[in-house]
């Protein structure tokens, strides 16, 4: 059964949100690199260091992670263990792919209120870190509710997915 037209024009509005996220964690990666060498070449030319590095690294790598989230489980590059799950009939298959999106929605939903929470905690009462730098946390920390909410997203489109039927959601890569 093929998806109706409202839920299509989900699945590719979640899909599009996807590919925008990982378009933005590949250039905190790019990033990432960037701030890596240049902390390589100050140490080795003036013998110096730039003191953000570690922190601003480590704001970029969690930026990566949770905006990259959602189109590494569109794309099939999320860790499945498939050694259970390839003895399954389809309809049994379909069903625990439903019920594994099911739990890690609720699993998002649960980190996306908290990583609201968190921020908006660090926010109010102006936590900044103990570096260098002194970031106001809040900033870095907003990486959170992003990355659950956009991975909520995507494990919706790919539960209308598999509830429509649709293989390719449900099928491990070569």
């Amino acid at each position: 059964m093929p998806l109706s037209n409202r839920q299509a024009w989900l699945v590719r509005w979640v899909d599009g949100v996807s590919s925008g996220s990982a378009v933005l964690a590949a250039a905190c990666l790019v990033g990432l690199v960037g701030l890596t060498v240049a902390e390589v070449l100050t140490r080795a030319l003036w013998g110096a260091s730039l003191l953000i590095t570690t922190e601003y690294g480590g704001y970029l790598l969690l930026m990566v992670v949770t905006l990259g989230s959602g189109a590494a489980l569109r794309d099939g590059a999320m860790i499945r263990i498939s050694l259970f799950r390839q003895r399954l009939l389809p309809r049994e298959r379909r069903r625990l792919d439903i019920g594994v999106c099911l739990l890690a929605m609720g699993l998002c939903a649960f980190g996306l209120g908290y990583g609201i929470r968190m921020v908006m905690d660090h926010k109010s009462l102006g936590i900044l870190a103990d570096s260098t730098a002194e970031t106001p946390l809040w900033l870095p920390q907003l990486a959170v509710p992003v990355g659950f909410g956009l991975l909520l997203l995507q494990l919706l489109a790919t539960a209308l997915r598999v509830l429509r039927g649709d293989e390719t959601s449900t099928e491990e890569e070569g």
